[in-house]
């Protein structure tokens, strides 16, 4: 009983971890700007460059 429950974690535990990876890296696409043309792949820092250029816009 206690092996079976050791190889029920340890298959959530890979299950988990390729969810992870699947999820992450793979599934990045680029943040490209209409305006300029600046490109990242950063959710970050196209965030910094909307309010960026949001600022510019206003002075």
């Amino acid at each position: 009983m206690e092996q079976v429950t050791i190889y029920t974690i340890g298959f959530m535990v890979l299950v988990y971890c390729l969810y992870l990876l699947l999820s992450g890296p793979l599934d990045r696409r680029p943040y490209r700007c209409s305006k300029c043309g600046f490109e990242t792949y950063s959710e970050l820092e196209a965030s910094g460059h909307e309010k960026a250029e949001n600022i510019h816009k206003v002075s």
